[in-house]
């Protein structure tokens, strides 16, 4: 029997039937363990701390034959695992899709921005992050616009589930499907689908490298400490400067040990007449 000790937290989804999963380096697919067998408790035994508690049975009795056994909280997503799935997405050369590295994290990995659109709007696009570089000899024609989105994920790297969801957004942002290619002619879609790879490489639940919680630095990111954040942030306000350019959205996504189905949190603005906008999006999702 396992015995996971230091939780805090009242309520959590092992008492709603979420269940660890398994994987062995001879069966590498990992498994949810049955949701009947799996116990969170308050324990007078450790503090009255929280217990997460589970029975396994490791059904290999030839020593010979080592096998290594590996759990984890939920369904991993790793960096490798998205790099390889981004590497599929290159080979693919879509005329409407380009990935870039914005910069590197503080062990010097990919920070990578995928950016989804039709092909004429990737050019408005790139001319305009030209011409935002003060590049020489590229200028953007300022009567072309584009309306651009930004979504994100995986600032917390345990949040596994949310690059599931990203993993599924790109399928379909970069698909044939009829409502797709409506978005791409409307939308530049730019997608940030790990916001903190050292974090997900160390198997850090929260943290970066550095032990940062990056989702509490939007508001003054330091360049050291969460390159990543610095380096997004400061794209997302070079759109918002850009007179030929309207930044309608944010999108962050995360994963919740307590709530079930999906939430929004959104800013709320500082003219309540602007309130109806920032609604449209949750009650779209909503429908």
């Amino acid at each position: 029997i396992f015995n996971l000790i230091g939780y805090s937290k009242t309520k959590s989804l092992y008492r709603d039937g979420m269940a660890p999963v398994v994987c062995t380096s001879a069966r590498p697919h990992w498994e949810r363990m049955p949701e009947s067998s799996v116990y969170y408790y308050k324990s007078p035994r450790h503090g009255k701390h929280y217990v997460l508690s589970f029975p396994f049975c490791f059904d290999r009795k030839d020593a010979r034959k080592e096998e290594v056994y590996y759990f984890a909280y939920c369904f991993p997503y790793t960096y490798s695992y998205l790099q390889r799935f981004l590497h599929s997405l290159d080979a693919r050369n879509l005329p409407h899709y380009r990935r870039t590295a914005l910069g590197r994290t503080v062990q010097e990995r990919r920070l990578d921005v995928v950016t989804i659109s039709s092909p004429a709007n990737l050019a408005i696009d790139e001319a305009i992050q030209a011409s935002n570089a003060r590049k020489p000899g590229q200028h953007a024609d300022p009567t072309q616009r584009i309306s651009v989105v930004f979504v994100s994920a995986r600032i917390h790297p345990g949040e596994t589930p949310a690059s599931y969801v990203m993993h599924g957004l790109l399928l379909f942002l970069t698909s044939d499907h009829p409502a797709a290619k409506a978005l791409r002619e409307v939308l530049v879609v730019k997608i940030i689908p790990m916001l903190n790879p050292d974090g997900v490489f160390l198997g850090n639940y929260r943290c970066n490298a550095l032990g940062l919680d990056l989702n509490r630095l939007w508001h003054a990111p330091p360049l050291f400490g969460a390159p990543t954040i610095h380096a997004v942030r400061n794209l997302a306000q070079s759109y918002m400067r850009n007179s030929q350019c309207t930044l309608h959205l944010f999108l962050d996504m995360h994963a919740h040990t307590t709530c079930m189905n999906g939430f929004l949190f959104a800013n709320a603005p500082d003219d309540p007449r602007l309130m109806e906008g920032v609604a449209a999006f949750p009650r779209a999702l909503a429908a």
